[in-house]
């Protein structure tokens, strides 16, 4: 599981690829809303999936530097009475922290992930539009805590 803040969850899946290599799937279920009233009705969904490529470097016997590219892709819907959009929010990251091994399977995560985004914007009323983003936000950290399975040998 991985948060930054209460209200950004995603699970996240990491593949062992070679030493010290990994991929990290993680898929978010950014945000639901549904309202319902006399004159309105709105519905919004954000569904997002991240593939990181991550390389660690061993810092000491517990604690590892992590860094990576890290493409993603956001897809948000929204409608109402009047209006439908979906946003299209392709993106290219940097993953940027530090993981500290708490015992053999339990590990905790922090990075932040500096990225550039392009929006695209498809409106039902309006024309569309299109607009590309790139920063870095220092006060968003990403904090994982994660349960580590290895395949059994036989």
């Amino acid at each position: 599981m991985r948060t930054s803040g209460l209200n950004n969850f995603a699970m996240v899946y990491k593949v062992q690829t070679s030493e010290n290599r990994y991929l990290a799937h993680k898929l978010g279920f950014a945000d639901v809303n549904i309202n319902f009233n006399e004159d309105n009705e709105a519905f919004n969904v954000q569904l997002a999936y991240a593939l990181g490529f991550e390389k660690r470097i061993s810092l000491d016997d517990k604690l590892m530097f992590v860094h990576g590219f890290e493409p993603s892709f956001r897809v948000s819907m929204t409608s109402t009475t009047s209006n439908r959009n979906v946003l299209l929010r392709p993106g290219i990251g940097y993953i940027l922290g530090f993981q500290y091994n708490l015992s053999d399977v339990f590990y905790v995560n922090v990075e932040t992930i500096p990225s550039i985004t392009a929006n695209y914007i498809l409106q039902q009323e309006n024309s569309n539009s299109f607009s590309l983003n790139a920063g870095y936000a220092s006060n968003v950290a990403a904090i994982t805590i994660a349960y580590r399975f290895e395949k059994r040998r036989n």
